[in-house]
């Protein structure tokens, strides 16, 4: 809405865009140029305003979520950990150790989350800004499998890592770790115990493609439309049960925007996903 009137009050313009009016002319002033000006104007800002209403709406349902996924981890340990305090005495070795078991796993998943959590608001802050130096994939990748050991091998789930060459990039170690960690988490995640895990790393024509495919549940076609989607709620667990926010695929997705890096995937129900990885190198 624009508004022309013959009256050059400066209060009442202000009014008027307050009230909604997107801008206020003169009838004096006014010239076909200057009229088509201002609505160009007019919806330049109205685009903005829906988009930016649809960002604060999305970011508010985010963390909505997030509150709630927080809440209950942190319930469960609290839980676990007066169960344990208030039957101590009667509880056997074994009762004991899968308490502590089942405790322990839920305060990593709450750390992860924390971590991830902090990572995309200092992102959407605008609070980092990339550490760029040059990064052998290679060594990364291996080092990568090597920490995360422990999670494949309690499923079974055999990981295999295909590189055909020595791959260097310039990006931000710590960052690209993050999205590396995230993926590689995810996969072992959604795969059934003693399934497969194949990181695949290729230089192809001047660009560096890393792959990461399981051959585990895949995804419906709601959570593919929508997986990058900081408001969206997978609302499923992991084929052990483990807990899953998605969270860090969202941060996965920005911090790459934040890398010029690109991310693709393709998912099949009851078959596994592939996730694609593609930066310049």
């Amino acid at each position: 809405m624009i508004i022309v009137t013959g009256n050059d009050d400066i209060d009442l313009g202000e009014y008027a865009i307050e009230k909604g009016a997107q801008d206020y002319l003169e009838k004096n002033l006014l010239t076909p140029n200057y009229l088509q000006k201002s609505l160009l104007f007019a919806t330049r800002r109205k685009k903005q305003e829906y988009y930016l209403k649809k960002a604060i709406e999305a970011k508010n349902k985010f963390f909505s979520i997030i509150a709630h996924d927080l809440r209950s981890p942190l319930g469960n340990i609290v839980a676990l950990s007066s169960l344990i305090e208030s039957d101590f005495e009667n509880m056997s070795k074994e009762e004991l150790k899968y308490l502590l078991s089942t405790q322990n796993n839920t305060g990593q998943a709450f750390f992860g989350l924390l971590e991830n959590l902090l990572q995309w608001s200092r992102i959407n802050l605008k609070a980092i800004k990339p550490d760029l130096q040059e990064i052998n994939l290679n060594k990364l990748l291996e080092e990568l499998i090597q920490t995360n050991k422990a999670n494949f091998l309690l499923k079974k789930v055999t990981v295999k890592l295909t590189i055909k060459e020595q791959v260097t990039i310039i990006s931000d170690i710590d960052l690209l770790q993050t999205v590396l960690r995230n993926l590689l988490s995810n996969s072992i995640k959604f795969t059934k115990n003693g399934g497969q895990v194949v990181l695949n790393l290729a230089k192809v024509r001047g660009k560096v493609i890393l792959t990461i495919k399981d051959n585990g549940i895949g995804m419906p076609d709601e959570i593919r439309k929508n997986l990058f989607k900081p408001g969206f709620k997978t609302n499923r667990m992991g084929t052990n049960n483990e807990p899953s926010s998605g969270l860090g695929l969202v941060l996965v997705y920005e911090i790459l925007k934040l890398l010029n890096g690109e991310i693709s995937f393709e998912s099949e129900v009851n078959k596994g996903t592939e996730f694609k990885i593609t930066f310049k190198s």
